[in-house]
Order: structure tokens, then C-alpha cells, then sequence
């Protein structure tokens, strides 16, 4: 299926039960001594024991693909997960689907890869890794919704008097578990690989990156250009690429990846925020009407209307395994507060 850095992913079929599995094997070079072993194990153990308890086999979030086993084997640790053939690395899905999206679905599927960290960064996970390469694309109920892969360079946020062990701690090198490709995704301060750099910043980076090519089609720099771009820029603005883009839109992006970390947008959640208030301006304040998706309330957003027009949405106040929180204004009830909605995933 892949080859990659450090590993490969195959496909393979359990005998009994006739179900398709993604195997993802980690290289062990021939010969390779005990430290470098051991390196290769921790980082199989890593992605196991983070991504496990907040995937959906934990009854996490569904946008996490994680391991369903490990096992170790003569040719070094496996992880299987499920095989779903519909998912879609992201650059392949802006490539064949970007031109038939709009504005709104391009917003839509940003802020779906942002709720996937938020929910994991609520339960003291980072990523620290976000590219093109470990996002997917699959199709929930005809909406593109991500699916977050790769959680090995991640690591779990110091909490309290939590001690942090080889594993829970991450590896200290990030770039170098990252394909020279993909480096215009990481943080400056990974690429310099600054000490003690504050996790939750990196993921936000990631994210504003990552939206830069959903709203561009585009990579935001070529690895070679990097430092010139540190040097000579603020942030990746996508209206360098597309100067039809709105202000707004832009500015969330550019602020998220701002190249100097205490200037960045602190949280994912600030991020969240500021894409729905890009998403209400750009409706608002269209020129010409922009026309709307069916909505799912599942993807309800801010300033947007549920429920046969009877609910007006505030805030998304996060998502799960089951469904959506959403805080809605009742418009058809005088009096009424704000109140929570919980809206199920299926119905089931």
C-alpha cells in the first residue's frame, strides 16, 4: 500500500473471518544493533499505546486510525488497523475533487481535520507531525471528513506529576521521522529544533499548513526554500497562491502559522473559532449569494440554522465517537437559553 520512512504498509486478509487488515511493518535494518532496535520498538509502542485509547476501538473519535493490535515479529513490530479502500490521502482527494469544491466545503473539511486534533489534544495528545501524508479523506454520509493516521512522532502532554517515559515522552528529533517533502508542515521551531518547544503549537502550525492546501491546492513552500521564507516572511498567507480569497479566510491561516510560535494562534480551539467566524463573514458578505450545501447538523457551524430553522448554532462545543455537541440559541422559544445539543453520529 506504502512505503515510507521507517516502515511500509501492506495488505493482507485474515483467513478466517475473510476481513481486509493494513499492516504496518517497521524496518529493522539487517544487523542493526540493540540501541537502534529498541529506537524502531518505541516508536511502534508509541503509536499503539497514544492512538489506541482515543480511537474508535476505544470509543474514541473516528477521524483517529488506530492500531487495532501489536505484534512483533521476525522481521521487527507490526501494527494492524483496519483497511478502509475508500480513504483518500488528502493531496490525492485536493488533486482529483478540488476543483468541484466550494469555499464552504473547503472551510468544512479544514475544520473536520481540526476537531480530530482538538479531540485529542483533550485528552493530552499531540500529533507534532501533521502533513499531507497522514491525513486521508473518506466519505461520511457525502461529506469529506478526515481520518488522522501516524501518531509515532506524537506524544502525551506533560500532566501534573505524571512522569514521562520513553514512550508517553516522544522522541526529541521530530524533522527527522519526516520526509524532506513534507517539512513546509512542520513548525519553525521543529525544523530548528529549538529544546523544550511547547507541543500544543506544533499541531496548530500543522493545521494552519494544512489549510493552506485546502484553500490553495498548493504546498505552502518547497523544503529548499524554507529558511529564505523564515527570513523574508511572517507566515504562509494562501492569497499569495489565490489573491480572490477572502481577508478573513486568509488571515486565519496566516495567523496559525505565523513563524514566530508566541505570535501563533494559542489552541486549536482559538483556531476553530476563528474559521467559523471566517466561515459567518464570508456568507454574510458575499457579493453574490453563496449557495449552500444540504447541511448536515453534524456539520453545523456557527451563525448556521438546524433543525428546520428552529435552532441557531453558537459554538461546536466538540465531537466523539457517538456525535457532535453543539450550543444552540432556540429561536422558536421565547425565553429560552442556550441550550446543548447532542446530536448522534447514526441511528443507531
Amino acid at each position: 500500500l506504502e512505503t515510507a520512512q521507517g516502515y511500509q504498509d501492506l495488505l493482507a486478509e485474515m483467513p478466517v473471518v475473510k476481513e481486509k487488515r493494513r499492516i504496518r511493518l517497521f524496518d529493522v535494518p539487517l544487523g542493526a544493533s540493540s540501541d537502534v532496535r529498541a529506537e524502531i520498538e518505541h516508536a511502534a509502542r508509541r503509536e499503539w499505546q497514544l492512538a489506541r485509547g482515543i480511537g474508535p476501538q476505544g470509543d474514541g473519535h473516528p477521524g483517529i486510525d488506530a492500531p487495532r493490535d501489536y505484534q512483533d515479529s521476525n522481521y521487527g513490530p507490526a501494527l494492524i488497523f483496519d483497511y478502509d479502500p475508500t480513504a483518500v490521502p488528502l493531496e490525492d482527494f485536493m488533486r482529483e475533487h478540488g476543483a468541484g469544491l466550494t469555499i464552504l466545503d473547503r472551510l468544512r473539511l479544514i475544520r473536520s481535520i481540526a476537531e480530530v486534533i482538538k479531540y485529542a489534544h483533550a485528552r493530552s495528545i499531540v500529533h507534532r507531525s501533521l502533513t499531507p501524508r497522514n491525513v486521508y479523506v473518506v466519505d461520511r454520509d457525502g461529506v469529506p471528513s478526515a481520518r488522522i493516521r501516524d501518531w509515532m512522532l506524537g506524544r502525551k502532554t506533560s500532566a501534573g506529576t505524571t512522569s514521562m517515559t520513553l514512550i508517553s515522552g516522544g522522541v526529541s528529533q521530530v524533522d527527522d521521522g519526516v520526509e524532506a517533502a513534507f517539512w513546509p508542515y512542520l513548525a519553525p521551531e521543529t525544523m530548528r529544533r529549538a529544546k523544550d518547544a511547547p507541543p500544543i503549537p506544533l499541531d496548530v502550525f500543522g493545521l494552519g499548513a494544512l489549510a493552506y492546501l485546502v484553500l490553495t491546492g498548493e504546498a505552502p513552500a518547497r523544503a529548499g526554500e524554507l529558511e529564505r521564507i523564515y527570513r523574508e516572511q511572517g507566515g504562509f498567507n494562501p492569497q499569495a497562491a489565490v489573491p480572490e480569497l477572502s481577508d478573513f479566510v486568509a488571515l486565519v491561516v496566516e495567523d496559525a502559522t505565523l513563524f514566530t510560535e508566541a505570535e501563533r494562534t494559542a489552541t486549536v480551539e482559538q483556531f476553530l473559532e476563528n474559521l467559523a467566524a471566517a466561515e459567518l463573514d464570508l456568507v454574510e458578505n458575499a457579493d453574490q449569494p453563496i449557495a449552500e450545501p444540504v447541511l448536515d447538523p453534524l456539520e453545523a457551524s456557527k451563525g448556521q440554522t438546524i433543525g428546520a430553522g428552529r435552532f441557531t448554532v453558537i459554538a461546536r462545543r466538540g465531537s466523539g465517537s457517538t456525535g457532535t455537541a453543539i450550543l444552540v440559541d432556540d429561536t422558536h422559544t421565547e425565553g429560552a437559553k442556550a441550550a446543548i445539543l447532542k446530536l448522534a453520529r447514526d441511528d443507531s
